[in-house]
């Protein structure tokens, strides 16, 4: 009778010990079915631009912060889809202060959307600069007082009014001011210049292709505008990096130059691109379209 209730309570003793090891097991296997072998996280990356032009950054209107919108933000988008070791965050930094932590080695990060003719490094010895992630150029915009066909060199400008942005460099035409031969209003960005433009409170401008085409896309314009063929100047916005940061420009620039044969980053640049309105056959056909208006249009490409 004893060996039969010793031998019943050894035989519990078992079950009991075999059950918390199936419990055991049963967490164990659901721990390793959320939780992965190990935790990786990804590098954050800043990447800076002082541009607030639209359709570059689009910003919110009632803050500070860069919205979700903009060519900028869908080539970070873009990086972040192609990688995971990094994670790349766009951040806006005014060009003075971006200017003194690069001449400190100080600059905790990269620059989006720049070209070494403005941070005077044509050959290309100060910084590292990827391939181009977009060309662009800068179109002369004149009211109906200039009859002018084409742009055919600074000096026809003289004795006008121009409205830029505060800060910038135009070759030709910013020495022309400087000499007092071009009267010049300074605004604090282009969409202030162009309003100028709009009001007939100056003769022509120099602005983004891209940004004139948004600022079309959202205002109302009073007076009859130009577009003046060849542009002022055609470039290419590239990324600079640090030297600094090797290891990270090697991968950069590979990404760089992937998306230039990459449909998705094409169909992308494309959208922007309906907004320039130097590269659409011209607008009396095509602006009512692109617009979505059912007036006349008020720019011509001459």
């Amino acid at each position: 009778s004893t060996r039969k209730e010793s031998s019943a309570a050894s035989d519990v003793y078992k079950r009991q010990i075999h059950m918390n090891l199936f419990i055991s097991y049963l967490i164990l296997v659901g721990i390793g079915l959320t939780t992965p072998s190990y935790v990786f996280a990804a590098e954050r990356v800043n990447i800076f631009t002082y541009d607030k032009r639209p359709p570059y950054v689009i910003e919110d209107d009632n803050s500070r912060n860069i919205q979700q919108q903009g060519i900028y933000i869908d080539f970070v988008n873009y990086l972040n889809a192609q990688q995971n070791d990094f994670d790349f965050e766009l951040h806006f930094l005014p060009r003075v202060r971006l200017d003194g932590l690069l001449k400190s080695n100080n600059l905790d990060g990269i620059v989006i959307g720049v070209n070494p003719t403005w941070f005077s490094d044509t050959k290309r010895e100060k910084y590292l600069w990827t391939s181009a992630i977009m060309n662009d150029k800068n179109v002369l915009l004149v009211n109906d007082k200039l009859k002018y066909n084409s742009y055919i060199k600074n000096e026809q400008f003289i004795g006008n009014r121009i409205a830029i942005t505060r800060g910038t460099y135009h070759k030709g035409m910013s020495e022309l001011i400087e000499q007092g031969k071009i009267d010049v209003f300074l605004t604090n960005n282009e969409m202030q210049s162009l309003a100028m433009m709009s009001h007939n409170r100056a003769d022509f401008t120099i602005v983004s292709g891209l940004t004139l085409g948004y600022f079309l896309m959202h205002h109302e314009v009073q007076e009859k505008l130009h577009v003046l063929n060849p542009p002022h100047y055609e470039y290419e916005r590239m990324i600079l990096v640090p030297k600094n940061k090797i290891s990270l420009f090697k991968i950069i620039n590979q990404l760089v130059e992937q998306a230039e044969f990459d449909q998705n980053w094409i169909k992308q640049l494309k959208k922007w691109n309906k907004l320039s309105f130097t590269s659409l056959d011209m607008l009396k056909h095509n602006k009512k379209d692109a617009l979505n208006m059912d007036k006349q249009p008020i720019i011509n490409i001459r």
